[in-house]
């Protein structure tokens, strides 16, 4: 029993407990044999075992009947006669089953007797134009699941190519935007950066007198290289920077007019980064006035007088 248990064999636990019960039932000890019966029939339903089902049932009805107990008695003798009846039905439909099958086996075996020599000939002439028609159809279908194959392939390469490229123009504009922004933020930064190197020189300067007499010259010329090279610096840097990240801009914009002032290449350095005309005033120190002057000018000299193209889209497709 407890074999069957650990293997989950419920229908080899189930005939267990029957014989526990009839061993219990010998012995007179009709409680444990009940008991027994019991969870010997509840696996037996769980697993619909009719034969189990009905031994054990006709066991408690013998019980039942020796105790005394008509009511459960009866109860298992129609359970009994139930479950007799479900054999026997099971019995006749496989005997049904078997002598038909057996009928049919022996009727088709009879046909293809008489068949066989007759249509010998003719079942290898089908067999062979059959084989002939699959041939073909075989390498009908390969060729086409090549072709598809081939179609399926060139399609997710394009299809690959064309997101590959769009990632990598997308990939490309960011990094351009980046980079943009960082020209913005540096030559901001170092606008700032002169504002407070010249605030310190004016300082230096208006309490130049408060330094030694044997300093003040040394004070002087300091101030003096501070206010000459701090702006033509920042620019150079900023052009520097900005040719890294727009390399043929300026090679662009001189082969269209080669005679653009430095201020003018540095408007439309401004420009192609898409800043607005409050900003580049805000940089240069330059008056929005003087920026809007400049801008109309700089069209004229790139021929975009008499085009609807605006000044900014012209420079960002250069």
């Amino acid at each position: 029993l407890l074999i069957r248990r650990s293997i989950n064999d419920k229908n080899g636990e189930a005939a267990s407990y029957r014989m526990l019960g009839i061993l219990y039932k010998n012995q007179k000890n009709y409680k444990r044999a009940i008991e027994k019966f019991y969870k010997g029939y509840v696996l037996a339903s769980e697993v619909g075992s009719t034969p189990i089902l009905s031994s054990i049932s006709e066991q408690l009805f013998e019980i039942y009947n020796l105790s005394n107990r008509p009511d459960s008695a009866l109860k298992y003798h129609i359970l009994v006669k139930n479950y007799s009846d479900i054999l026997k039905t099971e019995e006749t439909l496989r005997e049904l089953t078997r002598m038909e099958l057996l009928t049919q086996f022996q009727e088709k075996e009879k046909i293809q007797q008489v068949e066989q020599r007759r249509q010998i000939m003719w079942y290898f002439f089908i067999a062979t134009t059959l084989l002939l028609i699959v041939i073909i159809l075989g390498l009908l279908y390969i060729l086409s699941q090549n072709r598809l194959r081939r179609l399926s392939l060139l399609n997710s390469n394009i299809q690959l190519a064309s997101e590959n490229a769009t990632l990598e123009r997308e990939t490309l504009a960011k990094e351009l935007e980046i980079k943009n922004k960082e020209l913005t933020t540096n030559v901001i930064y170092q606008i700032r950066k002169n504002e407070l190197i010249n605030s310190i020189a004016e300082k230096l300067m208006a309490n130049s007198h408060n330094f030694k007499k044997e300093n003040q010259n040394l004070i002087r010329e300091i101030i003096k290289d501070l206010e000459n090279t701090q702006e033509e610096a920042i620019w150079k840097e900023f052009e520097s920077r900005f040719h890294q990240v727009h390399n043929q801009f300026y090679e662009k914009l001189n082969s269209i007019n080669p005679d653009l002032s430095p201020n003018e290449r540095r408007l439309c350095a401004f420009l192609r980064l898409n800043m607005s005309t409050k900003e580049i005033s805000s940089i240069t120190g330059q008056s929005l006035r003087s920026i809007e002057v400049a801008r109309t000018r700089l069209r004229k000299k790139l021929n975009l007088t008499n085009s609807e193209l605006g000044l900014i889209e012209h420079l960002s497709s250069l």
